[in-house]
């Protein structure tokens, strides 16, 4: 029985030491999943640490200069290597949690140039709206002033297409002019040379008529370039009118300003198709001409024969007598068949002087524009950029935008604070900031020169002033009434309401065109220009205009004494940045910071900036309690290492 007891003892033991190591393995496998876990997070906790860590070493001086954050990289091996170095420390501990990196992959590398110009912005937009609280107008305002920009730079296109067409008009009106002399100086040799006939000089007859058939000889070649001329006309309103067309469908000009100067510019159609008539007449002149030739040619050779006659002739006795008056009755009565030409229509320029005058203000306006409204004493640069490598050479140019006009009026005012432009710190109220030179216009019209940049600069704002003041000046009736007046002066002809009209337009849009000068100039020597000009405002007369020359510089000034009212230079900057906003200028915006840093550090690149990145991090774990032989014996797997990957990402 003693027996007994001790076996039972001893089985029981050994039972009970079975199942404890069953339990302790199970316990420690449990343990070992537990460590895993803790693992994992251990090592998920490296890898977003060290990208944190890596991005931290974000490019100092683009951050104090522009507020941009990226992170400087020539390679991924290098991103990998200062990530793992950034890890190191967490694979130190290896008392709980023993592993090995295995290997870094990025699986995806976003710069700061790409996707055409949108993460760029994103940063901008970051910055403006949450890092500085930047305060942008309310969204109707934005919207007057991108109209006002869109209208004003349609409505000088629409005055560039029909000054060129009064211009026609008027070498109409002029050849016209020149037809109808030829016609009235021929129909005055022929009244000589009848008048001499009656005199019995058939040599003064001769040369007068010989004068006529010379005078007469020009119609057929004006006629010619008469029709040349109207034909052209004709085309290029019809090209215009459907380029008109197509800038209301796309909604660069807004039917209200249409409507405003719609009437005028209608009256080109009235003079084009009541030239119809004119041209049957003209037509008809040219035949008579002709006619009028053959018959002076035919009274020429008559005259020379009967001049013949009479030097040959001898009397039979001496109270015979010559009658040579009886001689030249014929011719003189022939020479009524001339066919007197005289256009009936109304044609011609009355005041051609004033015309021109104005045509050359208008040349004289338009040329050499920058040299016009550059301030005294002002000294552009003569350097050009090295735009090697920079990001607009690298992209192709696009001028589509994907942002809103909030933040593309975001954008602009980041451009218009960050860079410098003509005149900052100089011509306005503004601390200097940048390199001093144009780069806000450089970002707007991307020449590598601030010369080239600024003269674009100065032809668009000067286009965008064109066409907002002529809207003014079809707004005020009195100076509408003062061009109308003019008008008729240079015509000469108040029954031909569509000529008056044509010239009221070129008059208006070459006044529209002075004052703009004057704005542009303002506005770079530091003064405020108003979008929509009033009474006050609108500084330049007719008078004025008319008296420009040459020596236009001195004659053109702009208000000595300043105003609230209106827009500086750099307001009229951000309106066109954010009117005409694309991703180029993104990109151009880019350029400027990549030429500017590069003066202290040469090999910068835009493209070398990383503004986000996602990577796989693979790790080899050791086992720990697992590798215990008890727990080996019953639950291990046979593997040495277990192999673990976090997926780690980073974003500015």
């Amino acid at each position: 029985m003693k027996y007994f007891d001790k076996r039972a003892n001893a089985g029981i033991t050994i039972f009970f030491a079975l199942i404890s190591a069953v339990i302790f393995a199970l316990f420690l496998g449990v343990l070992e999943s537990a460590r895993m876990s803790a693992a994992r997070l251990h090592m998920r906790i490296a890898a977003n640490s060290s990208i944190d860590s890596l991005f931290s070493q974000y490019h100092r001086k683009l951050w104090q200069d522009y507020r941009i954050l990226g992170l400087e990289q020539y390679d991924y091996e290098q991103l990998t290597d200062e990530m793992q170095g950034f890890m190191e420390p967490y694979f130190k501990a290896k008392d709980w949690f023993p592993m090995k990196l295995d290997s870094i992959d990025i699986t995806e590398l976003i710069s700061i140039t790409d996707e055409n110009g949108a993460v760029f912005e994103e940063e901008v937009l970051d910055y403006m709206k949450y890092g500085i609280a930047a305060s942008i107008s309310d969204i109707a305002e934005l919207e007057l002033f991108e109209k006002s920009a869109h209208e004003g730079r349609s409505i000088d296109k629409i005055s560039e297409f029909y000054e060129e067409h009064a211009g026609e008009a008027a070498s109409i009106e002029k050849l016209l002019s020149g037809l109808s002399e030829a016609a009235s100086q021929a129909g005055d040799k022929v009244k000589e040379g009848r008048s001499a006939l009656n005199s019995c000089d058939g040599e003064a007859f001769i040369d007068r008529a010989s004068s006529a058939i010379g005078e007469l000889g020009k119609l057929p070649g004006l006629i010619e370039e008469y029709e040349k001329e109207a034909d052209k006309l004709a085309k290029s309103l019809e090209r215009s009118k459907a380029a008109l067309k197509n800038e209301l469908e796309n909604g660069e000009l807004s039917y209200e300003s249409w409507q405003a100067i719609n009437d005028d510019m209608e009256q080109f159609d009235s003079y084009v198709s009541s030239d119809g008539e004119r041209r049957a007449e003209i037509k008809a002149s040219g035949e008579k001409a002709v006619r009028n030739i053959d018959l002076l040619q035919e009274l020429i050779e008559d005259a020379e024969e009967v001049l013949r006659y009479i030097a040959e002739w001898e009397p039979e006795d001496d109270e015979d007598e010559l009658d040579e008056e009886a001689l030249w009755r014929p011719l003189i009565a022939r020479s009524y068949q001339y066919e007197d030409i005289v256009l009936g229509c109304r044609h011609g320029m009355q005041d051609e002087e004033s015309e021109k005058k104005l045509e050359n203000v208008r040349q004289l306006l338009s040329a050499e524009l920058l040299r016009l409204v550059l301030p005294k004493g002002a000294k552009l640069s003569s350097e050009k950029m090295d735009l090697t490598d920079c990001p607009g050479a690298l992209h192709a140019e696009d001028d589509i935008s994907r942002l809103n006009l909030i933040d593309r009026a975001y954008v602009a005012e980041y451009a218009v604070s960050e860079l410098s432009y003509f005149g900052r710190g100089i011509y306005d109220d503004k601390s200097k900031k940048g390199s001093g030179g144009c780069e806000l216009e450089y970002v707007l019209y991307g020449y590598d020169n601030d010369t080239e940049n600024l003269n674009e600069l100065v032809k668009q704002l000067t286009a965008f002033r064109s066409g907002m003041n002529l809207i003014y000046l079809y707004s005020d009736n009195e100076k509408m009434a003062e061009a109308r007046t003019l008008a008729a002066a240079i015509t000469g002809a108040a029954g031909i309401t569509p000529l008056i009209s044509v010239m009221t337009f070129f008059i208006l849009s070459v006044w529209a065109l002075g004052q703009a000068v004057m704005d542009v100039k303002g506005l770079l020597a530091g003064y405020k220009v108003p979008i929509m000009h009033s009474k006050g405002s609108f500084d330049l007369s007719l008078s004025g205009l008319m008296s420009l020359s040459a020596d236009g510089v001195s004659n053109i000034g702009v208000k000595e004494n300043k105003t609230d009212k209106g827009l500086l230079y750099r307001e009229y900057l951000r309106i066109l940045m954010f009117s005409f906003y694309g991703s180029s200028k993104a990109y151009r915006v880019m350029d400027i910071i990549q030429v500017n840093l590069r003066k202290a550090q040469g090999d910068f690149r835009m493209d070398r900036l990383v503004y986000s990145m996602q990577a796989d991090v693979n790790v080899r774990a050791s086992h720990l309690f697992s590798e215990l032989g008890i727990v080996k014996a019953f639950v291990s797997s046979g593997e040495k290492n277990y192999k673990m990957r976090a997926s780690t990402a980073f974003s500015y």
